[in-house]
């Protein structure tokens, strides 16, 4: 945000507040890759003082998947965006930190994902090479199921294989250990998405 104020010629000072220009400029561009409009942007206060914007599910996953395939963007915007999406998968250490589940993801789907996660159970991926992006919201707030269930979700949409699914699984959801380092259960998603998914298919359009 300050390098952003910097770049543009728009003072620092109070840079947080919700009326500066570079956060107007942040909910401005989140809109427009999200498909609403900027006043529908619900505008709360994070944890570090900044204005967090809030959108439907469905919207943030608009916006990500304009990130895996900006073409429906202006000229300017797309380039940018490549750019931004070029960074997190060559980088996704930056992300989400060493051996973190999406740094791990996006390492092992062979620059086919971009993802993110994000507060209070959220994550969010864009796939480049369908063009579609995902967001799941964990309604109890905790990140601990983005493990058991995104790579099953990501091999039912088949934008990674089922051997990439297996193996986040194992780095990232290998079961549940008691104090004695004894596996004695283990997390699983209560449907399955590649039933779901195929059940989908065969419905009569």
């Amino acid at each position: 945000m300050l390098t952003l104020c910097r770049h543009a010629g728009w003072q620092t000072e109070g840079y947080t507040a919700p009326d500066h220009p570079v956060q107007v400029r942040l909910r401005q561009v989140l809109a427009e890759m999200a498909g609403v409009a900027p006043e529908d942007v619900y505008v709360a206060v994070d944890g570090c003082n900044a204005p967090v914007f809030a959108i439907p599910l469905r919207h943030i996953a608009r916006a990500f998947a304009v990130l895996a395939q900006p073409a429906a963007v202006s000229p300017g915007r797309n380039a940018a965006i490549q750019r931004i999406s070029r960074a997190m998968r060559a980088h996704p250490a930056m992300v989400s930190g060493t051996n973190g589940f999406t740094t791990n993801l996006m390492d092992i789907a062979g620059d086919n994902v971009v993802s993110k996660s994000g507060a209070e159970g959220l994550f969010c991926a864009g796939a480049l090479s369908q063009g579609w992006g995902i967001a799941i919201k964990m309604e109890d707030g905790s990140a601990r199921g983005h493990p058991i269930l995104v790579p099953e979700l990501l091999a039912a949409l088949r934008v990674i294989s089922a051997e990439q699914s297996e193996r986040l699984r194992e780095l990232h959801a290998p079961g549940v250990l008691n104090t004695a380092g004894v596996t004695v259960g283990a997390m699983r998603p209560r449907f399955s998405p590649t039933a779901e998914i195929l059940s989908r298919e065969a419905a009569p359009q």
